[in-house]
This record gives structure tokens, C-alpha cells and sequence, in this order.
């Protein structure tokens, strides 16, 4: 008797284990998820955002691709573009990708490289 009390002890409770998963658990536990791959918003110091700020205008300037990663609601996003304004006031650029044209503020920038096409 006390061998399989042992026997039962050493495969786990399994009166405990879960065999489904309701709908309500399987979103939350999704949700948790994705809420732990956030990141915070990007601190850059003042020599890469002037490093930044020179891919900007060379893009701008010469129409030449350029592959951006920001920060957006919490995840990192990557886009290869052409910058096609920069707002200093509003602290603001404009560029366009093969889906359409978006604004992202330079806060938000991680990010610039020069793509050779």
C-alpha cells in the first residue's frame, strides 16, 4: 500500500490538471503574452539623434530609401521608406512605403539606416 501511495505521489496530482481551457482563459493568457513583448519608448542620446536627424535629410533630399525602426504602443516596428517632410515644430516626419503614406513623431524613432538599393 505505501508503494502506491508513492507511485501516485511521483506522477502528480493529476485530479488538478487542467484538461480544457475556456475561451476566456485562452484570451487572457494571449493577451499576457503580447503585454509581455512590449517595450518602453526609446531614450536616445544626443549623438544618435543627430546621426538620425542626417539619414532624415539625406533621404529627404535625395530621395533615397531609408529603413526606419520605431516604437509604436509599445513594439518596435521596422519600414523601409523615403522621407517625404520633416516638421521641426511638431517635432513630426512624413514618409511613404508601398502601402500609403504615415507620420511618425522623432521621438519615437529607434533607428535610421541608409538602404542600398
Amino acid at each position: 500500500m505505501d508503494i502506491k501511495h508513492n507511485e501516485r505521489l511521483s506522477r502528480g496530482n493529476k485530479l488538478w490538471e487542467m484538461k480544457f481551457v475556456l475561451p476566456e482563459h485562452k484570451q487572457e493568457l494571449t493577451d499576457w503574452k503580447k503585454e509581455q513583448e512590449k517595450v518602453p519608448c526609446p531614450q536616445l542620446d544626443e549623438q544618435a539623434r543627430i546621426e538620425i536627424e542626417r539619414l532624415l535629410l539625406h533621404s529627404l533630399y535625395h530621395h533615397s530609401s531609408i529603413e526606419l525602426v520605431y516604437w509604436h504602443n509599445g513594439y518596435l516596428h521596422k519600414m523601409k521608406t523615403v522621407i517625404m517632410q520633416l516638421n521641426y515644430e511638431k517635432k513630426l516626419l512624413t514618409c511613404k512605403d508601398g502601402e500609403g503614406v504615415i507620420s511618425i513623431r522623432m521621438k519615437y524613432l529607434k533607428d535610421v539606416s541608409s538602404v542600398t538599393d
